[in-house]
This record gives structure tokens, C-alpha cells and sequence, in this order.
């Protein structure tokens, strides 16, 4: 359930959270130190790592449950191009009552992305994710971008993309930003649920420039995201989070997806609490 327990409630005064409709934003001297990061090293798509357990003694920097039933715009901007569209809905839910619905048309190369900025400078080099996102069906047959991170000015910006081609997890480092060479390095991932919600954890460093994904507890992909021999300091700097949709290819059918549950941390966030 979505509603805070009195566990939770007395964390939120301890820890110093601001509540802001749907939104939980903490005080950066409420950040828990993150464990440092291993040797990167790319699981065999075949073979998933254990489920890792994680306890949290203290409530995320960020979270965002949609459960204000509107976007916040004082958090987040929107930007879509050609048709796209963003919701908040309330019949496809992971937890609570609502969740952001963002449909991509068809026959368009398109995009529909809310993006926060403005979040804790703890956030800026290292941090840890959390989102809860559904496919009802297999996503468009192409170079797919779902979440970013990076500098400011999405999509011309450097980022750090969790992606999919041909519904297996493609992970990169995008050079996209201006007056500067563009370029990109590709990771390779196992493929992602479809027609159900899974709950999708990530890291992203960016010294050295490096991703970690886990779904569903299970750590899948942990590899270096340099750059023509550079592996650190890529980004400069996590300055906007989004969550979309954009396609590459070509899309002969609309296609949606769902997220919920969203959350930022120091320290990996691990899932909702049932």
C-alpha cells in the first residue's frame, strides 16, 4: 500500500522529507553514504545474478507515486514531440491509485519524457534508482529509450540511457550535447518483462562512467559506460532524471508504457514495501 505507516511517518520527521503532492524530496544531510562501486563486469544474459536483498534504514531522497492524481510541475517538465502523450491515469496501477501512463503514436519518430531537475546535489555524480514499469506488449522493433540521466537540456544533452533493442536491454552512454562530437557506447542486456509490471533498479555512476540494472531483484547487467577510452567524468554531472518513451525506428503501431513507484537515493532503494 502507498499510504505511509507510522514507521514511515516518524522516518519522514526524522529524516527531514519535504512532501509535495505525490512527491517525497529530502534534505541532502539526510543522503545515507553509497557503497562503492565493484569492478565492472556484464552478466552473461543467461545467467542472473541472485536476488539481492535490500533493507533500508531511512526513506529515498526522491519518490514519486503519482498519487496526487496530476503532474507536478513544479517537479516535472515535459517534453514530447510529434503526438506523443503523458497521464496520469488510474485503471493500470502497480500500487496505490495512479500511475503515469505515456503513449507513443504510431507511423512517427516521436518522444514523450517527463524530466525533474533541481533534485539534491548528492544526486549529481553517483546515485541509485527505482521505478516500476510495465510494457503491455513488446516494445517497437528498434533503438528504444525509456530512462535517462544526464546534463541539462534532454534530448540535446549527455545522458546515460537505460534502453532496449528488440525488447533486450540496451544500455549506453549518448553524447548528444552541443558543440561537441557526438557518439554513443552500447551495452547489451537480457530481454525485459512484458504484460506485467517489474520492478527495474539501476546505478549510474559517472566516475568511472559506469550502469548496474537489476530487475525484479535480480542483478543483470553491471558494465562500464566510457567513451572512446574515457570512463570518467562523461556527464559532468546528473542534472535531469527522465522517464518516457522515444523510438529510433519505425513504430507501425501506438505503443504505451507505465511507470510507477519512481525513487532516487544514495544507497540502493530495493522494492515497495508491500
Amino acid at each position: 500500500m502507498k499510504k505511509l505507516s507510522n514507521i514511515r511517518a516518524s522516518l519522514l520527521g526524522a529524516y527531514g522529507i519535504i512532501g509535495i503532492g505525490g512527491y517525497l524530496l529530502a534534505q541532502d544531510a539526510a543522503a545515507p553514504s553509497a557503497a562503492p562501486t565493484s569492478a565492472a563486469v556484464t552478466q552473461p544474459a543467461n545467467q542472473a545474478a541472485p536476488a539481492e536483498p535490500v533493507v533500508r534504514t531511512a526513506p529515498p531522497l526522491f519518490t514519486e507515486d503519482f498519487e496526487s492524481g496530476e503532474l507536478n510541475k513544479d517537479i516535472w517538465a515535459e517534453r514530447t514531440m510529434a503526438g506523443a502523450t503523458i497521464t496520469v491515469e488510474h485503471d493500470v496501477v502497480a500500487h496505490g491509485k495512479s500511475a503515469l501512463l505515456v503513449h507513443y503514436p504510431a507511423g512517427v519518430r516521436s518522444y514523450g519524457f517527463i524530466v525533474a531537475s533541481h533534485l539534491p546535489d548528492s544526486l549529481k555524480q553517483h546515485f541509485f534508482g527505482r521505478a516500476y514499469v510495465r510494457f503491455p506488449v513488446a516494445p517497437p522493433n528498434a533503438h528504444d529509450v525509456f530512462i535517462t540521466a544526464g546534463s541539462a537540456g534532454w534530448p540535446v544533452s549527455n545522458f546515460l540511457e537505460i534502453g532496449l533493442r528488440r525488447n533486450k536491454a540496451q544500455l549506453s552512454y549518448q553524447q548528444n550535447g552541443a558543440n561537441i562530437p557526438r557518439g554513443e557506447t552500447m551495452i547489451a542486456g537480457p530481454a525485459y518483462p512484458v504484460g506485467k509490471w517489474f520492478c527495474l533498479e539501476w546505478e549510474f555512476n559517472d566516475n568511472p562512467d559506469s550502469i548496474v540494472i537489476w530487475i525484479d531483484g535480480q542483478k543483470v547487467t553491471d558494465a562500464k559506460a566510457g567513451f572512446k577510452g574515457v570512463n570518467a567524468d562523461l556527464v559532468k554531472g546528473f542534472v535531469e532524471f527522465g522517464y518516457g518513451f522515444r523510438s529510433w525506428g519505425n513504430v507501425p503501431k501506438g505503443f504505451d508504457v507505465y511507470y510507477d513507484d519512481i525513487a532516487l537515493d544514495t544507497a540502493r532503494i530495493g522494492p515497495v514495501a508491500e
